[in-house]
């Protein structure tokens, strides 16, 4: 749904993935996308929550320094460039 831009639907299939399986190796993965949906639509604040999620639950994730980087993006697209 993702690639298709189907964000809502992503987001959808993301939460349920995490809700049936929070203890998933793939968790961190699933939390990082709903992050990357949100920030498709634009819907920054959002996503920035999103990417910190990622960083505090999954402190030793590979997807730690991508969710920095779009936390940062995230932050310039709202006018917070000094965050």
């Amino acid at each position: 749904d993702y690639q298709k831009g189907n964000f809502d639907l992503s987001i959808a299939g993301f939460r349920d993935f995490i809700t049936r399986n929070p203890s998933s190796d793939l968790a961190d993965n699933a939390t990082y996308w709903i992050g990357e949906s949100l920030y498709s639509q634009k819907k920054y604040r959002e996503a920035i929550e999103q990417f910190d999620q990622v960083v505090t639950r999954y402190p030793h994730s590979d997807k730690v320094p991508a969710s920095l980087l779009k936390k940062g993006y995230g932050d310039i697209s709202i006018g917070e460039k000094s965050q």
